[in-house]
This record gives C-alpha cells, structure tokens and sequence, in this order.
C-alpha cells in the first residue's frame, strides 16, 4: 500500500514568503552553502595536518617442507611459522610554518565564503523584493484605470440618457465613447503588464504554476530612517565596513598573502621525526 500527500499552495504570496521561499529553493544558494560546508572541512583538515600518523603492519608467513632441524642439523619435513607486528609514527616538526599559515588560510577561506553566502542571499533578496514591487505597481496602475473607467462607464450612461431625452447632441456620447475605448485598451495593457510581472516574480522564485500563482494584496509601510539626515561621505563609508561585495574583495586579498606565504615556506628545510 502507498499513501501520496500533496503539499498545498499558498493562494497569496507575501513578500516574506517569497523571500524565504526564494533563498530555500535558489540552486545558487545551496552551491555556495556547499562551498561554506567545504570550507569547514579545509579548516579541519588543516587541525589535522599537526597532529602525527600511525601506521601499523603485521606479517605472517608459513612455510613448509624440507628443511635443516636448527638443533640437530638433520633434514627434516618441517612446518614453520613466522609472525611479526610493526608500527610506524611519523611528524613533521617544522616545515617553514606551512601548516600554521594552511591553518590561518583555511579560517580565512572559510570567512570569505561566509561573506559570499550573506551577499546572494542579500542580492536574491533584493531581485526578488523589485520583482515583487513591480508586481504591486503594476496591480496599483491596473487599480487606478479601472477606477477611471467607471466614473466614464457613469457619464457615458448619463450622457446617453441626455442625448435619447433630446437634450443633448448625439457627437457628445461618441467622444464619450471614444474615450471609454481608449480607457478598455489601457485597461487591457495593465492587464497584460500584471500577468507579466506575476511571471517573472514566479520565475525568480523557481515555480512552474504560472496561472495559480499570485500576490497578497497588502498595504507595506515604509519605516522611517535615518539615512537621509547622514552625508554622502558617511554613507559611502558605512557601506566601504558592511556592504558583503567589500567584505568578500578584502577576504580574497587576504587569501592572496595567505597563498604567496604558503609558497615562500618551500625555501626552508623541513624537519620530521619518526618512531
């Protein structure tokens, strides 16, 4: 027997659950996650590189036939065994500090690729917040059309009711008219411009369920901020501390020294030590 459970849709997307939707499913973001995990393990092995290895070996060896009794020195049919053990430690004692500045590598690879997780989640935020708000503007502008026309729909119904009562002329209803046409194109356009918006925010969040997906109609406050009383100066240089694309640049630069060190520990002569 086989159950199926099938996982319902939200009719009405928020822009938080888009978001969170966005970073959970973005095959970008599970790379680079994967980058983060591997980064975490270089660290690790880079701990492991100090400690010493262990071989161990054991050998057994049967040999039968014709063979000199060592006691008697007479020929014998004989049956010998030969059994050892063996263990083998090793450690390198100096190197020219490649394992200390591997280690210090390996912690500054793993920061870069913290940074770099944190900035495509910032950017896959940020596409799929503009996504979002091309939607609402779009359904905003579809709003105000439809609003328009009804106030035409009203006046080209009095307008008729005047020109059948004889009390208008008949050219007043066909620029009427002809103005509430060219308000159904409008309104056709906006239409067609909110499908459009709904599909490309569908294609940033990775779901094939075109004609079924929509937004939730809600009202988003803007929160005051104090930006707009700082400089320019002062902007440029909070962003220069805490924007990701500066903090990722200064690791991989980092990395680079790390790396020009690491090569410059092969001019110095090892050092190992065995048991």
């Amino acid at each position: 027997s086989s159950s199926l459970f099938a996982q319902e849709t939200p009719k009405k997307w928020t822009l938080e659950a888009c978001i969170q939707h966005a970073l959970e499913n973005n095959i970008t973001v599970k790379q680079t996650q994967l980058d983060l995990d591997g980064a975490e393990i270089d660290v690790k092995d880079a701990i492991g590189n100090y400690l010493p290895n262990l071989n161990l070996g054991a050998n057994n060896q049967w040999v039968s036939g014709l063979t000199q009794n060592i006691t008697t020195g007479v020929l014998e049919q004989q049956v010998n065994r030969n059994f050892s053990v063996n263990a083998t430690s090793s450690i390198s004692i100096f190197n020219g500090l490649a394992n200390l500045r591997e280690f210090e590598r390996a912690k500054i690879n793993r920061l870069s690729n913290t940074y770099n997780l944190n900035l495509i989640k910032d950017d896959i935020s940020l596409a799929v917040a503009n996504s979002y708000l091309q939607v609402l503007v779009s359904k905003q502008s579809l709003a105000v059309l439809e609003e328009q026309n009804k106030v035409t729909q009203e006046q080209l119904a009095q307008t008729q009711a005047q020109v059948d009562a004889g009390t208008l002329p008949e050219g007043e209803i066909l620029e009427i008219k002809a103005q509430n046409a060219d308000e159904l194109r409008q309104i056709a356009i906006a239409q067609n411009d909110v499908q459009v918006s709904l599909i490309g925010l569908a294609q940033n969040l990775l779901i094939k369920d075109y004609e079924n997906f929509d937004i939730a109609d809600e009202d988003y406050d803007v929160p005051i901020t104090e930006i707009l009383d700082k400089s320019p100066e002062e902007i440029i240089e909070q962003a220069k501390r805490e924007r990701y694309e500066i903090l990722v640049a200064e690791q991989d630069v980092e990395l680079a020294k790390k790396d020009l060190e690491l090569a410059k520990s092969q001019y110095y002569p090892t050092l190992n030590a065995f048991f």
